[in-house]
Parts: structure tokens; C-alpha cells; sequence
């Protein structure tokens, strides 16, 4: 798929170094191609930081999830350099699944990839009784707790008031939740923002509680 096709002429973006190709929580309806550049994926710690999870390069797409799960977007992507980028709303997106077998193989392999890895937490979690009571606490405490939805896919939970309440509606020690809680993020089954040695707040991805 070439930048100079006519079919995608109308649909490229020229985006500076710097600029935000789209930021957290806001609603998408289009993906993106790298033609050329690099795009930083950041995710939100605090009101004025971020971690960046990964930088993406010629070839790569992102921001699909929004197209497919027609959810708001779960992180921010950000000109590294001088980018153009093509984009695809859903019916150019299912056009291209349905007449570019290259593209349609990635995506493929790019999704197989994710589910493999959320498929292969999931099976590292039941191995731990702890741990999986911890998740299944964590579920129910976060369906009460509408303030934990962060819009942007995952659930973001205050360690100590779920220490709190998981004592006083399911009897559990501060220790046993706080082991429990650390080896999740060992597997990355949650995700922390925090310094080392300072957890206050942890993530839940919203999809791999749905696979649970």
C-alpha cells in the first residue's frame, strides 16, 4: 500500500515531531499506517506524566483496538519525527483486510500475538490460588466501584482502599493481598506507573478481565 495511491490520496497525514496523532480516552474512528517516521505509544501515570510503552516504525499500524472494539483510545501515540501516515476508517479498514493479504497477515499476526500473551497470563494466573482469588476480588471491587474506569480500557485501582475492602468483605490479609498483588505485576497481569518501591496504584486491563 503506497502513499502515492490514489484510493488513499484524501486519507494521509503529514504529523510533526511532537504533535499528537491522538491522546487517552479520546473516542477514535480511525486507524493509522506508518509510511514513514516514528510514533511513540505513551500511557498516562499521573496528570503530567507518562510511560512509553513502545515506538513504532515504517510499516507498523496502531490505534486499531478503536475500529474493532469501538472503544475510546486506551493510550496516546506521538510524533518521535516528521511522520505521514495513512489512515483508515472502518470501511477502508475491512477493504484492506478483504483485498491485501499482507495486510491482512499482519493484522492477523499482530492480534494472535496480543491474545497469546493475554491467553498465557491468564494460564500463569490460575496456577496461584492467591492470586487468583486477588483478580477475582479485583473484579468484583472494581463492578462497585464505577470511579475505577478510567475510559481508556483499563481500571485503575487505589491499592490501599482495595486492601481495606477486600479485608472487611472477604477477610483477606493486608500481606497475602500485597503478595499477591506484587507477583501480578511481576507477570504483568497488572500494570503500575508508580516509582519502585512506592505502589499506591495499580491497572487492570479491562479485555483481560472480560477473558477471565
Amino acid at each position: 500500500m503506497s502513499v502515492q495511491d490514489n484510493s488513499f490520496k484524501k486519507m494521509t497525514q503529514r504529523i510533526n515531531p511532537g504533535e499528537a496523532v491522538f491522546r487517552e480516552g479520546e473516542p477514535g474512528s480511525v486507524m493509522y499506517v506508518i509510511v514513514e517516521g516514528e510514533i511513540e505509544i505513551r500511557k498516562k501515570t499521573g496528570k503530567a506524566s507518562f510511560k512509553t510503552l513502545v515506538t513504532l516504525r515504517k510499516g507498523d499500524f496502531f490505534g486499531e483496538m478503536a475500529i474493532i472494539e469501538q472503544k475510546p483510545r486506551t493510550a496516546t501515540a506521538i510524533a518521535r519525527t516528521q511522520c505521514n501516515l495513512i489512515m483508515l476508517d472502518t470501511d477502508a479498514f475491512y477493504t484492506m483486510v478483504e483485498k491485501s493479504s499482507d495486510f491482512a497477515v499482519k493484522m492477523i499476526k499482530t492480534l494472535s500475538s496480543r491474545l497469546r500473551k493475554a491467553d498465557h497470563l491468564i494460564e500463569y494466573l490460575l496456577g496461584s490460588n492467591d492470586e487468583k482469588q486477588v483478580i477475582m476480588n479485583l473484579s468484583t471491587y472494581v463492578k462497585s466501584n464505577p470511579d475505577a474506569d478510567t475510559g481508556g480500557g483499563e481500571y485503575k485501582i487505589d491499592l490501599r482502599d482495595f486492601m481495606r475492602w477486600s479485608s472487611q468483605n472477604q477477610g483477606h490479609s493486608d500481606q497475602m493481598v500485597q503478595e499477591a498483588i506484587k507477583r501480578l505485576i511481576a507477570r504483568r497481569v497488572l500494570t503500575v506507573y508508580d516509582p519502585p518501591g512506592k505502589i499506591s496504584t495499580v491497572y487492570l486491563s479491562q479485555s483481560l478481565l472480560a477473558r477471565l
